[in-house]
């Protein structure tokens, strides 16, 4: 986006020039009323730029002009009052563009403060009255739709995201963010557009790739969002979330095998990241492999032990390979961190039936085995 110091600088140049137009007229007055008794079409030909006569008063030929000069004393002795005209045009011109070009900068600077300060709704009337002023300079209309997305107003954010990313040709983030957006509102096939419009700006940006093959697996084009991912893990192999969301869809389109191989890899590049670890789990415990699956969900629990969803996941998995010992230990851990977290409340009532099934099972073997 324009930086606030280029607005700077284009309002430094306007009053520049406004300046040495002022200063040219003054010159040209100056020089004009000196020298206009030298300039009558009897003492110079007008054609020649040179004397017609020989007998053209000494003095005044050596008080005269430089050759070099006589091509502007005519133009002055002659269009005076249009060389004026044309001054005063351009002082107007630029004068309105430097105090066009102020408000702006004031207008950003302004909003900026009022955006860091939380103050959204007094940043939103900032940056609308920049707009205002000037609706052809896309950094206004970002700078409005970033106030508009942390408003929750994702609908209006649209528009101005469009005008900006349409006059910011160089600048794919603002493509990326429209599209985000219209993720968000669940417009995938508007989203497709702007981020190939981020690929065509910017095209080895493994970003762009990963969230255009998430638009398209919304679409239902697997195959589509497949070859779009893929890109991404060649721009970026060691990306997490490329690596992560290409194996999930390949996971979920019959590709199990290529899936947790990229899973894999994800959590070899975050081994801290929980997401990771649980979606490489519950990939596990999908193809019935669920010692692995409890694997990652005690690496997810070593990172927080606190997680309480994770004791749930780990109970599960433990139940499903069988170990119904190590399963009802799990669950236990799970109603301590419920009573001391509401968040894990709702889970409460299955994992004491859990327990309570497993003990039976527990029981049933031991009998057997009596």
């Amino acid at each position: 986006m324009h930086d606030p110091s280029v607005a700077k600088a284009k309002y430094c140049l306007y009053v520049c020039v406004s300046a040495l137009v002022v200063v040219g007229l003054l010159i040209g007055r100056i020089r004009y009323a000196k020298r206009r008794d030298m300039y009558k079409p009897e003492v110079y030909n007008e054609e020649l730029y040179a004397p017609a006569s020989t007998e053209v008063d000494a003095a005044n030929l050596k008080k005269g002009p430089k050759p070099i000069f006589s091509l502007l004393d005519i133009f002055l002795f002659k269009y005076q009052n249009s060389y004026i005209a044309i001054g005063v045009a351009i002082i107007l011109m630029t004068g309105w563009f430097a105090q066009l070009n102020y408000r702006i900068v004031h207008a950003w600077e302004s909003g900026e403060s009022s955006f860091a300060s939380q103050h959204y709704v007094e940043a939103e009337s900032i940056f609308r009255s920049a707009v205002q002023a000037d609706p052809s300079v896309g950094t206004s209309h970002y700078n409005l739709a970033r106030v508009l997305l942390r408003e929750g107003k994702l609908t209006e954010a649209v528009p101005e995201l469009k005008v900006a990313a349409s006059s910011e040709v160089t600048d794919a983030s603002v493509d990326i963010l429209l599209g985000d957006t219209l993720q968000t509102l669940d417009r995938p096939a508007e989203a497709i557009p702007a981020y190939n419009q981020a690929i065509a700006i910017s095209n080895m940006n493994p970003e762009s790739y990963i969230r255009l093959g998430s638009c398209l697996a919304k679409l239902n084009r697997v195959d589509d969002a497949i070859s779009q991912l893929r890109y991404a893990v060649t721009l970026a192999k060691d990306d997490v979330k490329a690596n992560a969301n290409l194996g999930c869809l390949l996971l979920a389109n019959s590709h199990p095998d290529e899936g947790i191989r990229f899973l894999r890899k994800a959590v070899e590049l975050a081994p801290a990241d929980i997401a990771a670890h649980n979606t490489l789990a519950n990939a596990y415990a999908q193809h019935k492999l669920y010692l692995d699956a409890a694997s990652e969900f005690r690496a997810e629990l070593a990172i927080d032990p606190d997680y309480g969803f994770g004791y749930f996941n780990l109970g599960s998995a433990l139940k499903d390979a069988g170990k119904y010992d190590e399963a009802i230990q799990a669950y236990k851990s799970f109603l301590r961190k419920a009573s001391a977290n509401k968040r894990f409340v709702p889970g409460v009532p299955l994992a004491m039936k859990e327990i309570d099934q497993l003990q039976k099972r527990l029981d049933a073997n031991s009998m057997a085995h009596r």
